[in-house]
């Protein structure tokens, strides 16, 4: 009997564990982004025939950007903008309008509003480079008022 007892005693600690725990397991989630799109057709075109729960991130700049964000659109995909950001090595080039040290507010908006343009119906945005901007607090504080604003969410590929 006390057997009996102790495994119904194991088992019921085992279910309020469960139970406590199990709600806890589902709320994690994965989140997958390619990033780079918006240069080539052909590496583009792979990547949107991956499931549609991988995200993309689109770079404003490149040619065919918002075409790219229609064709995820309508494929149900989640849409970041791959915003080029400073990096510390002066020497890599970058897209022309990067998030740059130094811009002040008005500039930030602009910056985020062109890409928003041309990156229709992003949910958020991410840093293409960006490892000098993103370690410099004020550039960074004026690009997260301007996403708050804007109802973006940022998505730090750790660059630095």
């Amino acid at each position: 009997m006390n057997k009996t007892v102790n495994k119904r005693s194991i088992f019921r600690i085992f279910l309020q564990f469960f139970c406590f725990f199990a709600p806890l397991a589902q709320a994690a989630k994965l989140a997958i982004v390619i990033d780079d799109i918006g240069y080539r057709q052909k590496e583009d075109n792979a990547i949107y025939a991956l499931p549609k729960e991988v995200s993309v991130a689109i770079i404003p700049v490149a040619p065919n950007a918002t075409a790219r964000a229609k064709q995820a659109f309508s494929q149900n995909r989640d849409i970041l903008i791959h915003l080029p950001m400073q990096p510390k090595n002066s020497s890599l080039p970058i897209e022309r309008e990067a998030l740059l040290v130094g811009m002040n507010d008005e500039q930030v908006t602009r910056l985020i509003e062109s890409a928003r343009h041309k990156v229709p119906y992003a949910i958020g945005l991410n840093n293409h480079m960006g490892s000098r901007a993103t370690t410099d607090k004020a550039t960074m504080e004026q690009l997260m008022k301007t996403l708050a604003e804007e109802k973006l969410f940022f998505l730090d590929s750790k660059t630095a």
